[in-house]
């Protein structure tokens, strides 16, 4: 209808009605702008390599194994005795391993650690007998020494787990409480009577010790082996043991180099 002026009635102009986004589109579009999306398929990625790895046979299979803090306990042997060796790496009980590796009887404990992806470290906690020292010319004197050396006092009657050392030089210096004897002798010692005592089964008498000649084995069975140190003491204790097994007939032989060991 045209107005009073002539002029024809406005009529209002209708936009065109944009179709809104759906709410999980919209939801997605925001999702992939602040990365959200992006983290959780990655943690997805995750937790399904992660549970593959946990089943998968040839994943996280140990080979690593680090074995530290031991002195008389074989490396290998360490290995062997715990049974990490191939197994997953997730799938490993710390206290059996303990109680595997416990068994061998200057063995106190151990911790056992995991990395991933095949990494376990074995630390071995080892415990040693007490040492009483005495010298040739007065073997009725025995004193407690400790692993460094230090005279601790007369030894006391009846003391179990004792590893008596025997110092053959006539001109020793008379023993004394707060003294010193040759540490690396007491833990020679306390190391060879663990391996051949304890591994071997080998009853033996009172160590030697003699300055520049180090400790000596006496066997119950009569023969004599000069260790000198713990210095590559598996390869020795290995010698030693291949001429037992043997039977070959020896009254002394002397293993400092174990390389080179000489017979009589």
């Amino acid at each position: 209808m045209a107005q009073p002026n002539g002029e024809l009635p406005k009529i209002p102009r209708r936009h065109a009605r944009v179709q809104a986004t759906p709410r999980p589109m919209r939801a997605l579009s925001v999702w992939l702008k602040d990365g959200r999306l992006v983290g959780a398929f990655l943690a997805l990625v995750g937790i399904l390599a992660l549970g593959y790895g946990c089943f998968h046979p040839r994943f996280l299979v140990t080979d690593d194994v680090e074995v530290r803090g031991q002195r008389a306990l074989p490396t290998e042997r360490a290995k062997r005795e715990s049974g990490v060796q191939g197994r997953n790496v997730f799938l490993l009980d710390p206290r059996e391993i303990e109680a595997r590796l416990t068994k061998v009887p200057y063995v106190r404990r151990v911790r056992v650690e995991r990395w991933l992806p095949n990494h376990v470290r074995l630390t071995i906690f080892e415990h040693f007998p007490g040492v009483s020292w005495c010298n040739s010319a007065s073997t009725d004197e025995r004193y407690l020494v400790d692993e460094e050396g230090v005279i601790l006092g007369p030894e006391e009657p009846e003391m179990p787990e004792i590893i008596y050392i025997v110092n053959t030089d006539p001109e020793a210096a008379p023993l004394r409480a707060h003294g010193r004897v040759d540490p690396e002798a007491v833990q020679t010692a306390q190391q060879v009577f663990s391996r051949l005592s304890s591994d071997l089964g080998i009853a033996l008498l009172p160590f030697e010790y003699e300055p520049g000649r180090g400790i000596t084995a006496v066997a119950a069975d009569g023969w004599r082996a000069v260790f000198g140190t713990a210095e590559r003491l598996d390869e020795k204790v290995g010698k030693l043991a291949l001429l037992l097994q043997r039977g070959t007939p020896f009254t002394e032989v002397d293993l400092r180099k174990p390389n080179q060991i000489y017979y009589y």
